[in-house]
């Protein structure tokens, strides 16, 4: 661990583990940065650093998995960079970039854009959403 005071970043390196309330992420390398407001943007960096956090009001579980794992504290946001994927439930979507705000629970997520033209589904994102049960929207069992 290495602590640098006066630009307020601390870099973790080796399995690293991070938790914040229900959110844990996972990591060979993590750099925390504070602003002048308290907020940090935690990056995590792996072969495949890993996210995983309780959806408020659910016992429903997101878990995410990138190369690259940017958290913003501040707003909110998981953003989700290269061979990036994210599950919850049955659900589950894969792009090259996922961009996740734990607030509102939306997800945006895109393809690879400057891959060559050969390149097996070039841009492609994949989305597996399976329906859901009508009585369980109602809250009923």
């Amino acid at each position: 661990m290495t602590v640098d005071d006066a630009k307020k970043t601390s870099t973790f390196i080796g399995q690293v583990k991070l938790t914040q309330g229900t959110l844990k992420i996972t990591a060979e390398k993590l750099i925390v940065t504070q602003d002048a407001d308290g907020f940090s943007t935690s990056t995590a960096i792996g072969q495949l650093a890993t996210f995983r956090q309780k959806r408020e009001g659910s016992d429903e579980i997101v878990e995410g998995y990138a190369e690259t794992i940017i958290y913003d504290t501040r707003n909110e946001i998981v953003d989700l960079k290269s061979k990036a994927r994210v599950k919850r439930t049955a659900d589950e979507v894969r792009g090259d970039h996922i961009n996740y705000s734990t607030k509102t629970e939306i997800f945006k997520v895109i393809g690879i854009t400057n891959a060559p033209a050969n390149t097996p589904n070039q841009g492609r994102v994949r989305a597996v959403i399976q329906p859901k049960n009508k009585d369980s929207k109602q809250g009923k069992p």
